[in-house]
């Protein structure tokens, strides 16, 4: 699984990210007022939510989905007249959501990413999007083909974000907890597993099947990670609530295990 394919130089990105992130989350869609309030209360990294990468009849690959674009670029340029520069981020995937087909070629969809980033610019936001943030995750169906990742799928991910790097864009991974869990060695594609350390009738919990994108991708591809601590039954709910640790304790804790991936 340990292999990638070559990738073109890296372009710079247009802007620097900004030395302290604070994210935050659209929901489904949604371009509103709530978002704006967001960047006026501190949020300077956007991530819109969200687009899904699936194949048409014939094999041709669709980007769909996501807000309305127009409203996003109204909303960056608003942000951007008031002083408040921020970043934005288009998320790929959630819960249910399709995973890219490796069947399709590499070169195919980074094709269709790009027009569909260029509508975007074309739609008044400058420059297109500024990143791409991987929010792939299981399924409701357990035996849904969609509830578990393929050797030739993550590489197809991680070739994307290796290419979305070069042409000077940002990538990010938003897994839940138990896709990239630094607290165990264990490792599985399937995302319908019992959670670890508590309610182990909770069957979607997975085995650190994001680290497998951290190891295929060229080094520094990914600028930053949201881990979703806030994962059903996750081992944050389970080391905060059932073994009573204290939060600063837990989040020391948590800080410190990705130096033993």
């Amino acid at each position: 699984i340990l292999e990638s394919t070559g990738m073109p130089p890296r372009r710079p990105p247009r802007r620097p990210l900004p030395s302290v992130i604070s994210a935050g989350y659209a929901n489904w869609g949604e371009c509103d007022g709530k978002v704006e309030l967001a960047a006026r209360t501190g949020v300077n990294v956007i991530i819109w939510f969200a687009i899904e990468l699936t194949v048409a009849p014939g094999g041709k690959p669709v980007v769909s989905g996501g807000p309305n674009l127009t409203c996003v670029a109204d909303t960056a340029a608003r942000l951007e007249a008031g002083g408040l520069p921020t970043h934005h981020f288009i998320s790929v995937g959630g819960w249910d959501a399709p995973h890219p087909d490796p069947a399709v070629p590499l070169e195919a969809w980074w094709a269709a990413l790009t027009s569909w980033d260029e509508s975007a610019e074309r739609a008044g936001l400058r420059g297109g999007f500024d990143g791409l943030d991987w929010d792939l995750e299981g399924n409701d169906d357990r035996s849904s083909p969609r509830s578990r990742f393929s050797a030739a799928g993550l590489r197809l991910v991680a070739d994307l974000s290796a290419r979305a790097k070069a042409s000077g864009r940002f990538v990010s991974l938003a897994p839940p907890q138990s896709y990239l869990d630094a607290s165990t060695d264990e490792f599985s594609l399937s995302l319908a597993l019992p959670a670890r350390c508590w309610h182990a009738e909770f069957a979607y919990a997975g085995r650190n099947a994001y680290a497998a994108l951290l190891a295929l991708a060229p080094p520094d591809t990914f600028d930053f990670v949201s881990l979703q601590l806030y994962e059903s039954w996750s081992r944050a709910g389970c080391m905060l609530s059932r073994h009573r640790l204290p939060l600063g304790a837990y989040l020391a804790l948590l800080v410190g295990e990705p130096r033993t991936f």
